[in-house]
């Protein structure tokens, strides 16, 4: 079956559990949680989105489109694939997601922060 995407509401249960996962592997790899602030709306349209990527019916990973940043570029976040499904390319579809959602909302720019 393979890899179905799903746009979803930023404070759907099913995305904060898997942002909550995301948060808990900070912790492993970093030293603590990503701190930034989120303001509500950020991941809604019509300047964001967040989606959700499903394999074989069961949730997989997930990924945001924050809104609008000052120089009109917009910014991927919370991109996270479940241990358990990684190596099959999800990160790159979700990626890709998120890079064409962006092009559809006119931005011209896509940053991400990337770990140390």
């Amino acid at each position: 079956m393979g890899a179905e995407l799903e746009w979803v509401d930023y404070h759907a249960p099913l995305a904060q559990e898997l942002i909550a996962e995301l948060q808990a592997e900070y912790v492993i790899r970093y030293g603590g949680t990503d701190g930034t602030p989120i303001e509500d709306g950020e991941f809604s349209p019509p300047a964001g989105g967040f989606v959700i990527a499903r394999w074989d019916g069961g949730p997989a990973g997930c990924a945001g489109l924050r809104g609008h940043h000052e120089d009109g570029s917009g910014e991927l976040k919370r991109m996270y694939v479940r241990a358990d499904h990684r190596r099959r390319g999800l990160g790159l579809v979700l990626l890709r997601a998120v890079e064409d959602r962006a092009r559809e909302l006119g931005y011209r720019r896509l940053v991400m922060e990337t770990g140390l």
